[in-house]
């Protein structure tokens, strides 16, 4: 008896993968950025780290709702969403020139 896996365990695999080098990147850079950061721009330690608390809740939040429409309709509508937000908010940064 051959064990045939199936193709959307490589995708599952996959999705995994991905999730857990772009999670063990994001918390290990802000160690890396929090003392430059926080000396150059004379803020406290809290007011650098507040800023992934809104990101967490606001991905937790829209998670229950993006996971209903991919459920009823599919994923191509929320990732072309999230594509075109992605694109806007890193066209922001590039014609960002100070604070």
């Amino acid at each position: 008896m051959t064990l045939r896996l199936l193709y959307g365990w490589w995708i599952v695999a996959a999705a995994v993968l991905l999730q857990f080098t772009f999670l063990t990147i994001s918390q290990s850079t802000v160690g890396v950025f929090l003392r430059p950061v926080v000396e150059d721009m004379g803020w406290q330690i809290w007011q650098f780290t507040l800023g992934s608390s809104p990101a967490v809740m606001a991905g937790a939040l829209s998670g229950v709702v993006v996971g209903r429409m991919v459920d009823q309709r599919g994923p191509r509508l929320p990732v072309l969403g999230g594509a075109l937000v992605s694109d806007f908010c890193l066209f922001g940064l590039g014609r960002q020139s100070s604070m």
